[in-house]
């Protein structure tokens, strides 16, 4: 039996909810602004609870999974200015200053998705094909992706395979399960630059324990 209370059950069946989309505004009717979004991902008490652009972003998926994804950058973006302090104080005591270019260039900016694989939760042979969530989708480039896991992935470093219709890996990548608002979460770079559009097969792990499975689609690339 799960230990939070009411208002922390609906919060959390709220934000699923919004995340997979179960909101939709194809025509962004009332949709504030991006920068108004990253004022409110960087710092969350940027607006009241019952203001209308924060009753906005909790009723509208499109807002909601944007607002997710300024949040990611906003993390990634301390984690590196932490190691980007380290590594100056470490070039200063041996002379490794020449390392600098090449940092910066690998934190050129790539494309951000949230994932919530959470739908996937009830695996049963009996659920009507209707009721089986979607593939998850994501672009054939290199992306931060932040993956919202399923009710019982357990906190913990993981692995993850990206495998093509002939069971052959195409990718792979590292992550740490971790909870973030009771949710387990996994943040990581998925390089899948160069793979064809069409179905692929994600794989995720605990090392030594057996895979869990997603279906992927691979969309085509955006002209």
């Amino acid at each position: 039996m799960s230990d939070q209370g009411p208002t922390e059950q609906f919060g959390e069946a709220l934000r699923a909810a919004l995340l997979a989309g179960s909101f939709p505004n194809p025509t962004r009717e009332g949709c504030p602004q991006p920068d108004l979004l990253k004022k409110m991902a960087g710092k969350r008490r940027t607006l009241p609870v019952g203001d209308p652009v924060h009753v906005h972003v909790m009723q509208c998926s499109p807002c909601y999974q944007q607002l997710e994804g300024y949040r990611a950058q906003f993390r990634r973006r301390s984690t590196v200015a932490v190691a980007a302090a380290a590594i100056v104080v470490l070039a200063a005591g041996i002379g490794i200053y020449q390392v600098w270019p090449t940092l910066l260039n690998s934190n050129r900016p790539e494309l951000n998705r949230v994932v919530d694989l959470r739908p996937f939760t009830v695996e049963r042979s009996d659920r009507p094909a209707n009721a089986i969530p979607p593939p998850v989708r994501l672009p054939p480039s290199p992306v931060q992706t932040i993956f919202y896991m399923p009710v019982g992935f357990e906190p913990g470093p993981c692995e993850i395979r990206i495998l093509d219709s002939e069971l052959k890996t195409r990718s792979s990548a590292s992550g740490n399960a971790q909870l973030e608002d009771f949710q387990t979460v996994i943040h990581t770079r998925l390089d899948l630059d160069g793979l064809a559009p069409g179905r692929y097969t994600l794989m995720m792990r605990h090392p030594g324990a057996d895979w869990r499975q997603f279906p992927l689609l691979i969309e085509p690339a955006a002209k």
